[in-house]
């Protein structure tokens, strides 16, 4: 599907937001997590049938779903969802479209709650390093991140269960993410646990 106006607007938007908000302690929410997120999306979604304002719907909340995180860390998605809410009613978007996208960012929200095909899409996304090799790169910089912003650090043994707990409560939502993140998620999954074995 090509990229539209309104898509590439929103793209414009946000990659103006990361340039002029300070980047230094957003380690893992910053503009090369946002940009994995997008693409990964629209990859899920070339997989699956979905029509075309579904799929701009789901791109334009990509690119807003984190960028609340400018603000806060609690509630980030509640300030993303305001956010696209003002830049796409100055595009004249019906409520209806906007709704949609809004709720497809909150679904994001930890435990994730997607009600339609474009939220659960998004939900596997925000998520799919979780079933990649990048996972431990990935974890390492949200756990700099927290420490940075929360000014809260946790030992070796604390972040793994905190993993363990994360990986085993999650699961994927569409057959694309099951079938191309599954195995490596469960993978990780014994490895983490393989390694918090040396502690006990």
């Amino acid at each position: 599907m090509e990229t539209n106006n309104l898509i590439n607007s929103a793209k414009e938007f946000i990659i103006g937001e990361f340039q002029i908000n300070p980047q230094d302690i957003n380690l893992y929410h910053n503009l090369d997590h946002t940009l994995d997120v997008v693409q990964t999306s629209i990859e899920i979604a070339l997989s699956m049938n979905i029509s075309s304002s579904e799929y701009e719907e789901l791109v334009i909340a990509a690119w807003f779903h984190d960028i609340g995180h400018f603000e806060s860390c609690i509630g980030h998605e509640e300030i993303s969802a305001q956010k696209v809410k003002c830049f796409l009613e100055d595009f004249h978007l019906p409520a209806v479209r906007i709704n949609r996208i809004v709720n497809c960012i909150m679904a994001t929200k930890i435990p994730q709650s997607p009600t339609n095909t474009i939220s659960e899409i998004l939900c596997d996304a925000d998520l799919h390093h979780l079933g990649t090799k990048e996972f431990y790169h990935k974890s390492e910089l949200l756990r700099n991140e927290i420490t940075l912003k929360d000014k809260c650090e946790f030992s070796e043994i604390e972040w793994i269960r905190k993993n363990i707990d994360f990986l085993n409560a999650h699961h994927y939502f569409t057959d694309y993410a099951k079938r191309e993140y599954g195995f490596q998620k469960a993978e990780n999954l014994k490895s983490l646990e393989k390694s918090l074995s040396h502690f006990l």
